[in-house]
């Protein structure tokens, strides 16, 4: 399964990113092109530890937990899928786009940075699955920014 640490799966993300532009029409959902760019920097930030997203109640955490191994094997988000809260930059959450060029820059920066981490570590705290390793991270980064990706043809 593809995941972030696997520097040929990280090529193929980090050219996607790098061919979105600025005006690129969805093909679904409600985010712009720089909200996803921004959306998923703060997924980044939030894999390496810099940005804290509220973690879910206990309940729903619970029932994630157990769901956690089928929704590593998944290969890909529905369409529309609803984006966790504290990430819905669309809605006015998380980072907010300013310049695209360099917001861009910057999820590329972070996932270059991710890349070298330690698969074992587990250097963040998941809202939904609390603690896990980096390579559990790299796995739901790649399921998370190939959907968004291809939301915009990328």
């Amino acid at each position: 399964m593809k995941h972030l640490l696997q520097p040929a799966t990280m090529l193929e993300i980090l050219s996607r990113i790098d061919g979105i532009e600025e005006g690129q029409q969805r093909m679904w959902g409600t985010m712009s092109a720089h909200e996803m760019i921004c959306h998923m920097t703060e997924y980044m930030q939030t894999a390496n530890g810099s940005v804290k997203i509220k973690i879910f109640p206990r309940p729903i955490t619970f029932v994630l937990r157990l769901f956690k191994p089928l929704i590593l094997r998944m290969s890909s988000i529905p369409k529309n899928a609803r984006t966790a809260k504290g990430w819905a930059t669309a809605k006015g959450e998380g980072l907010q786009p300013s310049d695209f060029e360099r917001d861009k820059q910057v999820l590329l920066h972070l996932v270059r940075q991710f890349g070298s981490r330690n698969p074992n570590a587990r250097d963040a705290m998941h809202p939904f699955f609390g603690p896990v390793t980096n390579e559990v991270w790299a796995r739901m980064a790649y399921i998370h920014f190939d959907h968004h990706l291809r939301q915009f043809g990328g």
